[in-house]
């Protein structure tokens, strides 16, 4: 029986409509597999990211064990000098902290430097108008060659121009004063973040001293002992291709 255009035009339409929605099936079904694996990539990450937690955990507890331990040793090498900063004025305390930093600050220079002789050290750390004479110097090549960070670098400014104060005064100097008392409290608060435990455990040795000079003091010995850590593991940096005039040779 002949259709009419109309039955036609309904069934063409019909036609159409399950075309349509076979490829809207067909398109539902590449994005839920696309889905499967982007869900399975990132149960991979997720459990690769895990695996790397745990290593990542082990070897923050590794390097803390190892932080405490050279930490005690560190403590031990600076024991006399704590007692004697103890037993110290005021005045002699402040300038006698700033130079064991400044000794400190020498000892990590020429762990990084390549060796050299007595004299070569000489000419860089003690003759006037050696590179590295001055603490300020120090400080700044230093920071520059990423041995401190920028904060640790300004708690070391704090103690220079303490310590070049009271080094240069004509008469009775104490942290307690106003020119000074600020910069003890800006160096207290540069430390304070990270530190509080061991900068306690340092005031408990001070109690004779004034407040401002327990602090102060207190400071120092973490500075120190931050220092003397990153020393402690510390190794010249290996150059790859040094400049030489002849390649051919070994160097000296």
């Amino acid at each position: 029986m002949k259709r009419s255009e109309k039955e036609v035009e309904v069934e063409s339409l019909k036609k159409h409509e399950l075309e349509k929605l076979r490829m809207k099936e067909s398109k539902l079904k590449a994005e839920a597999e696309s889905l499967r694996r982007e869900m399975a990539n990132l149960r991979k990450q997720a459990s690769k990211a895990s695996v790397e937690l745990e290593m990542l955990n082990e070897k923050r507890a590794a390097f803390q064990q190892t932080m405490d331990e050279a930490k005690k040793t560190i403590l031990s090498d600076l024991e006399k000098f704590l007692m004697s900063l103890a037993s110290e004025g005021e005045r002699s305390a402040v300038v006698l902290g700033a130079e064991r930093i400044n000794v400190e600050l020498t000892l990590l220079l020429k762990c990084f430097l390549q060796p050299g002789s007595k004299k070569e050290d000489n000419a860089l750390f003690e003759n006037e108008g050696g590179a590295f004479r001055t603490f300020a110097r120090k400080s700044q090549v230093c920071h520059r060659l990423g041995l401190i960070d920028t904060k640790f670098g300004t708690a070391l400014q704090h103690i220079r121009k303490l310590r070049n104060d009271f080094a240069h005064a004509t008469k009775v100097e104490t942290l307690a004063e106003d020119k000074h008392a600020h910069r003890v409290r800006a160096l207290s608060q540069l430390l304070a973040e990270g530190n509080q435990q061991d900068l306690q455990v340092f005031q408990n040795f001070f109690m004779k001293s004034g407040q401002n000079c327990r602090i102060y003091l207190s400071c120092v010995m973490v500075l120190l002992m931050k220092l003397a850590l990153v020393r402690r593991q510390l190794e010249p940096p290996v150059i790859l291709l040094p400049a030489k005039l002849n390649y051919g040779k070994a160097s000296d």
